[in-house]
């Protein structure tokens, strides 16, 4: 089992989704990360709609093959929190989930009971201002950083939360922080 315990860098490796969606897409690349040294993870796929396939139904085995791949090449890993379950009408796809924060904080919750002991970073979207709906806002943003926040803490109270943005845009995080996110993050990550 990987450990948990803070990571001694702030730098990480990430991937393009098509590298990212299984454990056999890692295995493309992970191995000649790790001969090289690396051992920060940004994510395995964990978007809300790959994992709650139905409302209530919970499809871990892709997920747990990354895991365990990822622990077999002793890497750490965060986790990313992201997207729209297919089911989940109340929000278009493409958009963050303001209209369903009940149905986002279950995924949440879930995600941190599945992966507490073995991952403990918790990074809310991937970009924002990107991925997100076109009049959605830094306050929208905010919304499901908080929920994210209470859900995750309330499984493990040690976890941290990630503050996300594009790296053009900061001011974007001020805003999101202004909103309501302020003592809602542990961190911060810029692409």
């Amino acid at each position: 089992m990987a450990t948990v315990d803070a990571w001694p860098s702030p730098f990480g490796i990430g991937s393009c989704h098509v590298r990212n969606r299984t454990a056999e897409d890692n295995g493309t690349w992970i191995p000649q990360m790790a001969a090289i040294g690396l051992r920060e993870f940004r994510s395995p796929l964990v978007g809300w709609g790959t994992i709650e396939l139905e409302k209530g139904t919970w499809a871990w085995e892709s997920l747990d093959r990354q895991i365990d791949y990822l622990t077999a090449h002793k890497f750490r890993y965060g986790i990313l929190l992201l997207g729209n379950a297919k089911w989940n009408k109340l929000d278009p796809p493409g958009s963050l989930p303001v209209n369903n924060i009940a149905g986002w904080a279950d995924y949440v919750t879930a995600v941190a009971k599945h992966v507490k002991g073995k991952a403990n970073c918790f990074e809310v979207w991937n970009e924002p201002p990107n991925f997100t709906g076109k009049d959605q806002t830094p306050a929208d943003y905010s919304r499901i950083v908080v929920a994210a926040h209470d859900a995750a803490k309330a499984v493990d109270p040690h976890c941290r939360i990630g503050l996300a943005a594009k790296s053009a845009h900061v001011n974007y995080l001020e805003q999101v922080i202004r909103a309501g996110a302020k003592d809602k993050f542990d961190y911060i990550v810029l692409h």
